[in-house]
């Protein structure tokens, strides 16, 4: 018990106080570092350059390759990811759009970006082809975001709510959709019904034909 132990037979000790060199099958078996390309921003420029000429598919691929080649840690990469998403959303390959948008979401290493992607991708969580799971929980819920046109916010805002009510949090929830609700604004309203179905759901007589009845007007 505590005895050293004894290294496998035909192995050389390392002298004292200096670590053993790595064998020739470990350093095979060590992912080599992702270093970006020298040129790494002429092919940015000449990718974005592609898309504002309107030749989407060609920038798109430019921006591609350079995403690619890209480290994670280089701020380029979301930079690259998320033009490469729009470009990619007017083509109609939506869905691989969205997967570039939540990526530079996820990492959260552009803040400049954030409110952009999320900005981007309502219109898309709002016709249904952005998967609620992964949008809401795994990335807006929980998560703070500065600095969003009054619209994005309120989105955002909402599907914090949304998220504390599906978790249990109704006090915070509601006082979150109150806080909407009085906004004139589209998820002002979408607070208001939300509201009212949470309070019938609650068996909650306080209110909810108001709202509802203030959501039907609104509509007539």
């Amino acid at each position: 018990n505590g005895a050293p132990v004894a290294p496998a037979a035909g192995a050389q000790a390392p002298a004292s106080g200096v670590p053993a060199e790595p064998s020739k099958q470990d350093q095979a078996a060590a992912p080599a570092e992702v270093v970006a390309p020298a040129d790494a921003d002429q092919r940015m420029d000449r990718g974005l350059e592609l898309l504002n000429a309107k030749k989407t598919a060609k920038g798109a691929a430019v921006l591609y390759d350079l995403y690619t080649a890209l480290p994670e840690t280089d701020l380029r990469r979301d930079t690259a990811a998320f033009r490469l998403a729009e470009a990619l959303v007017q083509m109609g390959f939506v869905q691989a759009g969205i997967e570039y948008y939540l990526e530079v979401l996820s990492g959260r290493r552009s803040p400049d970006l954030l409110g952009k992607t999320i900005a981007a991708l309502k219109p898309l969580y709002e016709k249904g082809l952005v998967e609620e799971w992964r949008f809401l929980d795994g990335i807006i819920y929980g998560s703070q975001y500065g600095d969003l046109e009054a619209e994005v916010a309120d989105f955002v805002e909402y599907l914090q709510a949304l998220g504390d009510l599906r978790l249990g949090f109704g006090p915070w929830g509601r006082a979150r959709l109150e806080t909407l609700a009085a906004s004139e604004r589209l998820y002002g309203w979408r607070a208001r019904y939300l509201l009212a179905v949470d309070r019938i759901n609650q068996k909650n007589d306080e209110g909810p034909e108001k709202l509802l009845h203030q959501i039907l007007e609104a509509a007539a």
